[in-house]
């Protein structure tokens, strides 16, 4: 998770700091999402604890990340809706390219509000996104993948799925916007980006009047602190028998107007 040591006052979304953009994703983007993902991912304690293996098998990893993070561009089939966001970064005026430094995955609830005089629609911006838009990928390698843990993997799975029904689900239901993932890549951090997806993910979720929920590490959780969001308790990953463990902390910010 990103450290960003920027103060969480408001500043413009389209330019939340000199050279920076923050924008929608779409299909397009899958690749640069992975290629974030790897390289900012693995500062996240809990990566290499479901990910073991991860560097003797870096195709192998790469290729099944890819696999499970285009899902992030389809509808949800269980309901709601998954909003990705990206920075982009332009090194200089003059220049007219730009690449992505900095991203994040949220998931808001499916549904039809009217308020305000106005509708939030019920599907996101990425609805269209078919899944055959997707390059296929190996599913026997990813079915017999060498790259994880899969008694870590699941049981982070079933630390965080009960730690989301006890700390969130019983106070919120499914009225909520999780952040699943934010990331900056390395050579980029401390300057603003993960700051100015927090503030566009608040905005949103203000707009759409609703509390925002997630887990973070101990490196991400004093940016959370900065911006508001209430330590609602630790969450330990760990197999019965094991010394091994990971903590994440479950946090919220129960926006207001």
């Amino acid at each position: 998770m990103d450290i960003d040591q920027s103060p969480p006052e408001t500043q413009p979304l389209s330019n939340p700091s000199p050279g920076m953009t923050v924008r929608l994703g779409t299909c397009d983007d899958l690749d640069s999402l992975v290629d974030l993902g790897l390289a900012a991912m693995p500062m996240d304690p809990q990566w290499d604890y479901r990910y073991p293996h991860r560097l003797e098998y870096p195709d192998e990893h790469r290729v099944c990340i890819r696999q499970s993070w285009a899902r992030f561009f389809r509808p949800d089939p269980g309901g709601g809706r998954r909003v990705v966001l990206f920075v982009d970064y332009k090194s200089n005026a003059s220049s007219h390219s730009t690449k992505p430094i900095s991203f994040s995955v949220s998931h808001f609830p499916s549904q039809t509000r009217q308020e305000q005089g106005h509708e939030v629609p019920q599907q996101s911006a990425f609805a269209d996104n078919h899944p055959s838009n997707f390059s296929p990928v190996s599913s026997t390698m990813c079915g017999n993948r060498r790259d994880w843990n899969p008694g870590h993997v699941e049981a982070f799975r079933c630390a965080v799925r009960a730690a989301s029904d006890g700390r969130f689900a019983s106070r919120y239901g499914e009225k909520q916007a999780h952040l699943q993932i934010l990331g900056t890549h390395p050579g980029y951090q401390r300057r603003g980006a993960a700051s100015a997806l927090l503030r566009y993910g608040i905005k949103q979720a203000r707009e759409e009047k609703l509390p925002i929920t997630l887990f973070a590490s101990h490196m991400g959780q004093p940016l959370y602190a900065r911006f508001g969001f209430e330590d609602r308790g630790t969450v330990v990953v760990q197999v019965d028998g094991e010394e091994i463990k990971v903590t994440l902390t479950a946090m919220a910010l129960e926006v207001t107007e």
